[in-house]
Parts: C-alpha cells; structure tokens; sequence
C-alpha cells in the first residue's frame, strides 16, 4: 500500500493507507483551519464527522475520539477521526497505544481502537486479554469488562496491569487472571481529588506504578500529574491545571497536555509533555525539563534536542531514557545525563523494517521494554507492534489488518473548543443630546453592559465599536456594537444606533442660597438634567466630595460654590450657589432701659441677618410683652410704649432657618 503523511499543525497529522491499485484511496481531509467548536446552551457539543473532516472513498465504519465535549474540554483538543473499509472480522490490533512487557516476555497492548486489552505472547500469538470490544465501563471477568479508549497501560511488580481508561475518565486494574475493577474516578471529566471512585480525570493519558504501590497518572486535559495511594486516595503530585511549561514544585509547576510517563530506579518519573519538552519529576515533586524545548528533530544535550508531539516513554536500568517521539516517526533515546540521539527511523511515513535509521515507522506511540533489553513499539497508524533490538535491528513483531483491512485511515485533527456567551443588556436606538457650541461624543456602555455565559466558569469582557469618545454629528446616526468575549475567545454582538439631537443644553440650577451658622454643614442640592454623567465642584474647600451630585459643605466663611456637569455625551454647563455663613448670636442676659445711653436697649449681635426671625419676650406671669418679625429695632424694655419694671423677663427666639428655637432668661435692670 501506498503511505503518505501530511503535518496539519501542531499536534495534528494525517495518517492516510491508500488501497491497492484498485478504486478510489481512502483518504480523510481536515476542514479548513481554525476549527472551533461552540458549546451549546448546556455547555455541550456532540461531534459530527462534517464538523471536522471530509472522507472520500469508500468505508463502512467511522469513529470519532472524543465524541463529545463539555465545559471541561475549553481550549485545544485533538479530534481522532477513523474510517475503514473492511471486509468481514476485526482487525487484531486497530490504533494500538500503551505497551508493556511482564518478565516471561509476554506484551500487552491497549488496543485503544478496539476498546480491548491484548495479549502477544514471544511467539507473536495475539489474544484477547480483558474487554469485550464495546464500548463501556464494566467490570468483572476479563470476558465480559468493557473498556473506552484505553490508552497508557503499565504493570507493578505483583504483574497487575493498570489500564487509563482515557474514554471513561477512570485508572482500572486486571489482575493477572484477567479480573477488572476500577482503581479510581467518576468517570466525570474534573480534577477532583478524593477517595476512589470519587475522584475525577479529564483524559487520563499515562499510568505508572512505583515500588510502593503508588500510581501515578498523568491527567492530560486537566495538564496534571495525579498520584493514586494503595488505598485510592487521589491527589494532585504536580502541576497547576494551566497550559504552560513552569517548571517548579508540585503544583507551581504547569504542563502542556503531557500523555506518556515512565519511573526510574531512584523513583524520578518522566513525563512526555505536549510542549515538546521531557519533564522530570523527582520523589520530591521537584519539576525540572530533562530535555527539548520546542519542536523539530534535533539531536542533541537536553536542551538543545527537539522533539515533536512525544507520547511513549520509558527507562532501562542504566537511567536511559526511550521516547517514541510520534511527530517525527521517530525512536529517540537521552541517557541519564539527557544527550539524545535519534536511534530508529528517519523521519519518513513508512513500514519498512531495517537497521537504526534505515526502518520507517508511522506514527509511533507506545514504547516497552522486555527483560532482554529489546524496545516494542505501537505502531499506531499501521496497526502494528515493532521490536528494536539493543543492537538496533527493527522487526514487525505482529501485522495489523489480518488479511480484513481493505482500506483504513485516521486523522487526528486540532480543534479548539469554545464556551458561548450571551449578552443580557438590551439596547433601543438612543438619543445623544448635542448642544451649542458643544458637539458630543460617543458615550462608553461598556460599563452598564451585562452577560451570561454558557460555562459558569468563564468571566466575560466588553469592547465598544466604534470606541467611548469618538465625535459625533447632528444628522448622521452611528451604529454602536458592543461584544462580549470570554476567557476561550467566544464572542457574542449586540448593536444599536445611537442618534444626535440638539437639546438646550445640560440643565443645572439652585432653587436656594443657603445660610447657615458657622461651625454647621448644609447639603447642596442641584436640579440637574436626566443625562448627566459626571459632577465637579469648585472650590474645594468646605467640600466633603467635589465630585458627587449632592456634597455636604461647611465652609467657615461665605462661599460661592460653582458645580459644572458634564453629560454622557461630553458636554458641560455650570451654575453657582452662594452659602452664606453666619456668626453665632450673641445674646445679652440683662440691659438697662435708663435713658443713659449706655446699655439702653437688648441688643442681639447678629439676629439682623436673620430677617425672618421672630423674636417673643414673656413676663414672669406668660404674658407677652414684646414681638417683633426680623429684629431691626432692638427692644428698649416697654410694653405698648410704657416702660416695663424691672425683673427677669423670658424670651422664645426662632430663626425660621429649621434650627432649634433659642430660649433664656433676660434681666431689666434700673
């Protein structure tokens, strides 16, 4: 058959087998990128074919992996598109991915395609060991289990095998007699940690087991590395759940969709991570990058090597690390010390087996070692297992298809998954007032403007077009458009006119001047327009807020106080308001009506300011001797023009300013 392969983008390439000489090759098209995925009103997307890809030629199976994305998938993910033309049975391996090897040198493979667990003995016989090929999360006797996707597979040292069960969001073990339960998660996407089955993973890609017991998963969607106890407690042994390439401590460290992992001897764990960097890890949780640093094929010390879309890693005795670096179609090896040399395959799509870099693979993913010291590897995209000896001699070990494969092809393909929001704001056509000598411009509604979104999690943000502050003419309406974006680029647009008129500009005025005592405050209170957006008062002094519509002042002397509006539209009009301070009274409690000259009358230190007073005088018996409205002629001690006898006279004083009426006791003295 004739191979061909196309890189896409990062993390994405086109595996395609075309057929014989005869009919049309089967060949799978990604659609035109970017592809992005809106969730829906519930936070969901169910995945069609259409939405990601175009097959020609004939098939009669097709498969998509995911199927489904939720709120938990926002960001970049890979879509596996698969399609066949078979003739009748399955295939024995279809998109083979985790390998491992147990001492006796039997392999077993996640034949992820196949929902099974495989079993090729050293004589290369292929049997089914756990799953019954159907979709589903049971457990119980290898011959009845279902799987959903498995992809890492590894073994400890009691030969349980441990299987990410990346479909079912779940880490499950099988015994050596074939028995399968499930470890820990949900089967929920999440990352919550917890006891078991009350935790939760977002595509568990990678599985590791220490000499402890413990297992170590590396969590891709969630960029995690979680640790599973003997006794099934989850927790997070290092990462932040963010999309970076932070090295640091535990979870100050970041990943970038990391999927394969291996443990040494002194229990450091390597990590193939999506960045194109190895990560280390030590017992410690120390992150560290052991090599790479962005993509390419490089040969090299740590640093300085490059590597393309990794998965499968694993470790020998000596601390040398293995990688099938998949991008590349390529088996790389760094030693303890992280040199790494390219030691199969040359970069070309291909089958052919040889030595070293004369044999080509196609899209290699699982890599193990056996006792003898021989690699095997998945070769995913042909369906076949490949063995590299230490000497460097590559071998089909077991053929894909059986004879039954007419046609087949897959496609991973690079999609990004959005969350949708709704703006909730509601916008008539308006009306922006403009006014003489003034010309307006384009208010900012960015700030009352209001949004919901599909995933509760996602803030929203605002932009205006054309932006707050742009000028504005009487007669040519502008049309406004606000967009709302949220934290996965998801976008959603309202729009409005927005008309000029002119108007007779922005009102602002006083009923009052007040008067007040010193040493008291009185609040200004301006009769102001409807579309005012902004307050300034001048001076500042005696203000509590020069910038608020109704400040409390206490100025020590009389002050004229000028406020200036401006509106939304950026036009402005000012009005003043005179707060008149007023001394405290001085009130006599005796004076002495003698005809002297001196002291004749009672005279009240500023009670002419207040021409509104009244002023009520009471003989010891109630009577009323004096009134008087304002109190411009002070009181000589008389009543109806005769002189009152001396004695204590009692007086009601009331300014009619909404204080308190003054009261006291006042003396005749002769």
């Amino acid at each position: 058959m004739k191979r061909c392969f196309i890189v896409v983008s990062f993390l994405t390439f086109i595996i395609c087998l075309a057929a014989k000489s005869f009919g049309q090759s089967l060949v799978i098209t990604p659609n035109p990128a970017p592809i992005v995925l809106h969730l829906d009103a519930t936070g969901n997307y169910n995945l069609q074919v259409s939405d990601v890809a175009t097959i020609t030629g004939q098939y009669n199976s097709v498969s998509l992996t995911p199927s489904t994305f939720t709120c938990n998938d926002i960001g970049q993910q890979i879509v596996i598109v698969n399609a066949a033309n078979s003739s009748a049975g399955p295939s024995p391996l279809n998109y083979p991915y985790g390998i491992v090897c147990d001492a006796a040198g039997n392999i077993y493979v996640a034949d992820s395609g196949n929902n099974q667990i495989k079993k090729i003995t050293p004589g290369g016989l292929v049997s089914v060991f756990a799953g019954t090929g159907a979709l589903g999360a049971n457990n119980g006797a290898g011959s009845t289990a279902t799987f959903n996707r498995p992809w890492g597979i590894t073994m400890d040292k009691q030969g349980n095998i441990y299987v990410a069960d990346a479909g079912n969001n779940l880490v499950r073990k099988i015994t050596p007699l074939a028995q399968v339960s499930t470890v820990a998660g949900s089967g929920a996407k999440g990352a919550v940690n917890g006891a078991g089955m009350t935790a939760s993973f977002n595509n568990p890609a990678g599985v590791v087991v220490d000499a402890a017991g413990d297992v170590f998963v590396v969590d891709s969607d969630n960029n995690l590395v979680r640790k599973i106890a003997p006794d099934g407690t989850v927790s997070t042994f290092a990462g932040n759940g963010q999309f970076s390439s932070l090295d640091g401590n535990g979870v100050a460290a970041g990943f970038y969709n990391p999927h394969g992992i291996a443990i040494d001897a002194s229990g450091n764990l390597f990590i193939t991570d999506g960045n194109n960097r190895i990560r280390r890890i030590s017992p410690n949780a120390d992150v560290t990058t052991f090599a790479g640093n962005t993509s390419g094929n490089v040969d090299g010390a740590g640093p300085a090597a490059s590597f393309y879309f990794s998965i499968g890693i694993t470790i020998d005795a000596l601390g040398n690390v293995y990688i099938a670096d998949t991008g590349n179609n390529e088996i790389r090896k760094a030693t303890a010390g992280a040199f790494v040399t390219t030691i199969a395959g040359n970069g070309s799509i291909g089958s052919a087996d040889g030595n070293g870099r004369n044999a080509l693979f196609n899209a290699p993913i699982g890599i193990a070692l056996d006792p003898a010291g021989n690699l095997y590897v998945t070769d995913a995209a042909d369906n076949k297992i490949r063995k590299i000896t230490p000497a460097g001699a590559v071998t089909t070990l077991v053929l894909g298809g059986g004879g039954t494969v007419i046609e087949s092809a897959s496609l991973p393909v690079s999609v990004t998954v959005e969350s949708q929001p709704v703006i909730t704001s509601t916008y008539n056509d308006i009306t922006i007032s403009a006014y003489p000598g003034c010309y307006p411009v384009l208010p900012d509604y960015r700030s009352k403007a209001t949004a919901t979104d599909n995933c509760a999690a996602q803030q929203v943000i605002f932009s205006q077009s054309p932006a707050p502050g742009t000028p504005l003419t009487v007669g040519s309406p502008q049309v406004v458009s606000l967009t709302a974006t949220d934290e996965s680029s998801a976008t959603a647009n309202i729009s409005f006119t927005a008309n000029v008129a002119f108007a007779g500009g922005p009102m602002v005025s006083f009923d009052q001047n007040p008067v007040i005592l010193a040493g008291t405050s009185v609040q200004l209170s301006p009769r102001i327009g409807s579309d005012i957006a902004r307050y300034s008062w001048s001076p500042a002094t005696g203000l509590g807020d020069p910038f608020v519509r109704d400040p409390m002042v206490s100025p020590a002397v009389t002050t004229t106080y000028t406020l200036t509006v401006t509106s939304a539209a950026g036009c402005t009009g000012s009005a003043q308001v005179t707060v008149t301070v007023l001394e405290g009274l001085s009130i006599p409690n005796a004076f002495t009506p003698n005809g002297d000259g001196i002291n004749d009358f009672w005279d009240i230190g500023h009670l002419v300011e207040y021409p509104s007073c009244t002023v009520d005088v009471f003989s010891r018996a109630g009577k009323l001797v004096f009134h008087s409205l304002g109190y411009g002629k002070p009181w000589a001690g008389t009543y109806n023009g005769s002189a009152l006898p001396a004695g204590a006279y009692y007086y009601v004083i009331d300014l009619n300013d909404g204080q308190k009426k003054l009261s006291g006791q006042v003396t005749i003295i002769k």
